[in-house]
């Protein structure tokens, strides 16, 4: 993996660039705006009831493969976040680089991405969205692998509980 930052193309701050060699990944615009998703990934408290939730999860309602059907990369989100913690700078965007597609990028949020609404994605959702996501590691008692194309690349294939790969 290599990130880099440079001003953005509107010249109001930082755009976070992560180089990919895969097939890049598209979030879908109406993500951003889906109070129902957001409430889900992100609550605004954490009490005993999401922790039981947590606690109980199955495959099917596992709340990591829901968040990873409609968000499909933490990294790049939490790069946003990081960054403005650590320098101040307000981030404008973030972008996929696509090393095997030409250079081409996609960016996270996009050109009509409202500008008020990077401050409530900064300071709110994604830290938010990143401490649900640990608590869920913390307490969910097992994490079920999501199969796909990618379990062909994998090193775990033939440990795996989905036997994808066996013979």
């Amino acid at each position: 993996d290599r990130v880099d930052v440079r001003p953005s193309s509107r010249g109001d701050g930082a755009m976070i660039l992560d180089y990919k060699t895969g097939r890049l990944k598209s979030v879908p615009p109406g993500v951003w705006k889906d109070e129902d998703f957001w409430a889900m990934a992100a609550p605004d408290r954490i009490d005993d009831t999401v922790i039981d939730s947590l606690c109980e999860c199955l495959a099917e309602d596992d709340p990591l493969s829901l968040i990873a059907d409609r968000l499909p990369s933490l990294q790049l989100p939490y790069y946003m976040y990081l960054y403005s913690q650590a320098t101040g700078e307000d981030v404008v965007d973030a972008a996929f680089v696509g090393l095997g597609e030409g250079g081409e990028e996609k960016p996270l949020l996009g050109a009509s991405f409202p500008e008020e609404d990077h401050a409530v994605l900064l300071t709110s959702r994604i830290p938010a969205l990143i401490r649900f996501i640990l608590l869920h590691l913390e307490f969910c008692p097992e994490f079920r692998p999501r199969e796909g194309r990618h379990c062909g690349w994998c090193s775990w294939n033939n440990l795996c509980i989905l036997g994808v790969g066996k013979r």
